[in-house]
């Protein structure tokens, strides 16, 4: 939570530290991950990790970040993951791929499944 604090305010750096340490103690607190649902485990924490790298203009940092988001992400729907593609598209097209970006984002269409709610991004 103290990553999204920095995140808001604009400081990057700070945000993807916290992420990173998330990422690293994710295995030993799992209660946390039912706590707050939508929030917490390793896939948010990658997204969350991606979007920094993309506001740092790191987009390759951030593809990785989505890319191993998506592998660690259990099941084929679901807002989070919808929102990982979504912003793995944004990444590729940011590289002017647009192929991939397109792709990325008709696979954001579907991960929504039937919830047809438009999401938003965080920050």
């Amino acid at each position: 939570m103290r990553g999204q604090c920095y995140a808001k305010m604009g400081d990057y750096k700070r945000a993807l530290y916290d992420y990173s340490a998330a990422i690293l103690n994710d295995d030993k607190y799992p209660k946390w991950n039912t706590l707050v649902p939508g929030v917490g485990g390793a896939p948010t924490y990658y997204m969350y990790g991606g979007i920094c790298n993309y506001n740092l203009g790191q987009y390759e940092e951030a593809l990785q970040h989505y890319d191993r988001a998506i592998r660690e992400y259990n099941g084929t729907e679901g807002h989070n993951l919808a929102m990982i593609y979504y912003n793995r598209g944004l990444s590729n097209s940011s590289l002017m791929r647009f192929e991939a970006a397109i792709e990325d984002h008709n696979n954001s269409i579907r991960a929504m499944g039937d919830n047809t709610k438009v999401f938003k991004m965080r920050f």
